[in-house]
């Protein structure tokens, strides 16, 4: 078998455990706070994982690589900082907004602070998030089109359909645990080479 096709079967066993664990969660939820977030009953590992998943993307990992070109290895703490700091703040504000009876970051300021403020919440988050799922599909599009020679259109296409599966069905705990997934074996990855 050469290395295309290996690397075929094993996206393609890939791809099935994310759908898998999208499956597996989607007989978990009884409620709306189950699909958007886990019933509230995530704790600080998975969690956190998720987190360093979620900022460990494509657009991540080519931001440092240009720091460390630029300014060096002493750059790191360019990229890492932000991510400890945004760690920190996440368990420092968790516990008291774990109670709040919002789905969503927008709702959730508007009960927090003000009712005007959602308005803007929700334009910011639905902007940054399409600006990193654009990135995200540009990495992947870039990383099978450059060593598996995938048109473009059909790498697209696997990670939105794939994406959009596993979390329509799955909800936020099938994105947790395979934002964990995916972590662990990048981490791996990382630790093998």
């Amino acid at each position: 078998m050469d290395a295309y096709s290996l690397f075929l079967v094993f996206l393609a066993i890939y791809i099935a455990i994310l759908l898998g664990i999208g499956l597996y969660f989607s007989r978990r939820q009884r409620s709306e706070t189950d699909f958007w977030l886990a019933g509230r009953e995530l704790g600080p590992i998975s969690i956190g994982l998720a987190a360093a998943s979620a900022w460990t993307t494509a657009s991540a990992l080519l931001l440092a690589t240009g720091l460390f070109l630029l300014y060096g290895i002493g750059s790191i703490w360019i990229w890492v900082f932000p991510n400890i700091a945004g760690l920190a703040i996440i368990a420092a504000i968790s516990g008291r907004i774990k109670n709040i009876p919002a789905l969503t970051q927008p709702e959730l300021m508007e009960i927090r602070y003000d009712p005007m403020i959602r308005a803007p919440v929700a334009i910011a988050v639905t902007i940054m998030m399409i600006l990193f799922s654009v990135t995200d599909f540009i990495g992947f599009k870039m990383v099978l089109g450059t060593f598996f020679g995938i048109e473009p259109i059909f790498a697209i296409a696997i990670m939105a359909v794939s994406v959009a599966l596993y979390v329509g069905v799955g909800g936020f705990r099938a994105v947790v645990w395979t934002d964990m997934v995916q972590y662990i074996l990048l981490a791996g990855l990382a630790a093998y080479v």
